[in-house]
């Protein structure tokens, strides 16, 4: 990737948390008794019960902090790491109810791309710094890393079912938490209605299949890019389906994935996107307009306790669906040009090419 693509990956990940996953208050975790403290090996595990009131409040303003200095490409590097360990610090707490969810994949994306150079373009720390440019361009190789990890992060919950029997046509998994989500956890998604009255053991035991699979194909198809790009989509196929069925969201998470679905060296959409940046957009991370910012995060955080404290805001539901939504189209839109550029799944880039 070059110094450009990974200027914009930086920008698309730092508006997108501030759009769509910025918006969790942590102060909510200060309520709860040490009773329900349980950490998983973590900072909080050196801890007996959660942080006081204030600290809470502190890793509101810190996580933000560090995103709109990612915007701005001001300290990059900097700006990375601490948002990494604002975000692992706060969330090591919020994990210590039982669960490490795909929260884990934003600070881990943060983190293997830091130095990256994703801060040489686009950015203060280009017209700051710009004798450093030229050693940052080498370091995109820490995307095969990311694209590691992801995979074998999925492949830890798919692996998980199969062990449990996810697989056995005896039973049917998906359905089993669909009441569970549905009677015990109170979710009416959009389609729980109908689907809690749908019993049909070859569409439920289709569901486990799909879902086994399609989280540990990453890791399996890691060395063959067009095979690992057509398992990402069907991984974000089903963080719709689980949100349409069991109203669980996955959020913005899923745009990580976009990363990998696009064809950076052939992509016209890409090339567009730079043009755009390049002739209309690349002098607005001058240093002298520091102070646009600083009102990004000013208003940011207005609107993030209004939201706390002001029912008029509070639209949770509607971020999240609208975060999905858009993920999904741009990872459709992404996938089905990488399919006109290079052809369909065992055709090679020469008869695609001829075809075309």
């Amino acid at each position: 990737m070059s110094p450009e693509q990974l200027g914009l990956v930086r920008i698309f990940i730092a508006a997108a948390f501030l759009l769509f996953g910025g918006m969790y208050h942590f102060e909510w975790m200060g309520e709860f008794p040490p009773v329900f403290f349980h950490p998983y090996p973590s900072l909080a595990s050196f801890f007996h019960h959660f942080p006081p009131l204030f600290v809470l409040h502190i890793f509101n303003f810190s996580i933000p902090f560090f995103a709109v200095m990612l915007l701005a490409g001001y300290k990059t590097e900097l700006a990375s790491y601490g948002f990494v360990i604002s975000f692992l610090v706060c969330y090591s707490f919020a994990w210590a109810f039982g669960q490490i969810n795909s929260t884990i994949l934003v600070p881990l994306f943060v983190l293997l791309m830091a130095h990256s150079g994703w801060g040489s373009r686009y950015s203060m720390d280009a017209y700051l710094n710009k004798d450093g440019l030229r050693s940052n361009e080498t370091r995109s190789f820490l995307v095969n890393y990311l694209a590691m990890f992801i995979a074998f992060a999925y492949f830890t919950s798919g692996f998980i079912k199969i062990a449990g029997g996810w697989l056995s046509p005896s039973s049917q998994a998906t359905y089993g938490y669909m009441i569970t989500n549905y009677y015990v956890t109170q979710r009416m998604a959009l389609l729980a209605p109908f689907l809690i009255h749908f019993h049909s053991k070859w569409f439920w035991e289709a569901g486990d299949y799909f879902t086994t699979i399609a989280e540990v194909s990453p890791l399996l198809t890691l060395l063959y890019p067009r095979y690992f790009r057509l398992s990402l989509f069907c991984v974000a196929t089903f963080h719709v389906f689980v949100f349409f069925g069991l109203n669980i969201s996955f959020g913005y998470y899923p745009l990580l994935l976009t990363m990998f679905i696009v064809d950076w060296k052939q992509s016209l959409i890409i090339k567009r996107i730079l043009d755009f940046f390049d002739k209309h957009l690349a002098s607005f991370f001058r240093p002298a307009n520091w102070y646009w910012f600083v009102a990004i995060y000013v208003v940011y955080m207005v609107v993030f306790y209004l939201r706390g404290y002001s029912s008029w805001l509070n639209g949770y539901a509607v971020e999240v669906t609208v975060a999905l939504f858009v993920t999904y189209m741009l990872l459709g839109v992404f996938y089905v040009e990488y399919i006109k550029l290079n052809g369909w799944f065992f055709n090679s880039r020469k008869q695609a090419e001829g075809k075309i």
